[in-house]
């Protein structure tokens, strides 16, 4: 079995990010439409590279003996006030290389990032789930997550 190391990303990851991001957004589109990303991939580097200094931010890699096979994203998040907490970790990107089967990355990078909410005191996270994705919203049902709130779309 394959040894997945998990670690904080560095902007000399980014090549092999963007490869992901852009693997992962070509597999959504193909069932949403709707999800046709809106920065380029120039555009995506740089904001990865925002991210990486924002302090409220941590991304996450999974690496196996070779390669990066995977990465999340977590934000310390306040949350609007008729929530019942004030501020939760919010994972917005989890992604995984789609060719090659990674036992356990997803949580491991999903632990990883707990982790790193529980040093900020966080104690609820919430993330974003395509509602037609039901591989996602196994794996997130899997680890304990339930529905909470439904956002809904619509264009103007």
């Amino acid at each position: 079995m394959t040894k997945i190391a998990i670690r904080p990303a560095t902007t000399d990851d980014l090549t092999i990010l963007t490869q992901l991001w852009q693997e992962h957004i070509a597999l959504i589109s193909q069932t949403n439409p709707r999800y046709t990303p809106s920065l380029t991939n120039q555009e995506w580097q740089q904001q990865m590279i925002d991210w990486l200094a924002n302090d409220q931010c941590q991304i996450l890699i999974a690496c196996d003996e070779e390669n990066i096979v995977g990465y999340i994203v977590g934000w310390l998040q306040d949350v609007v006030p008729s929530l019942p907490f004030r501020s939760c970790g919010l994972i917005t990107e989890l992604v995984l290389d789609a060719h090659v089967y990674h036992g356990g990355a997803a949580r491991l990078l999903v632990d990883g990032i707990k982790a790193w909410f529980v040093e900020h005191q966080i104690q609820h996270i919430l993330t974003y789930v395509l509602a037609h994705n039901a591989t996602q919203q196994a794996f997130w049902r899997a680890l304990g997550a339930t529905d909470f709130v439904n956002i809904m779309w619509m264009p103007i």
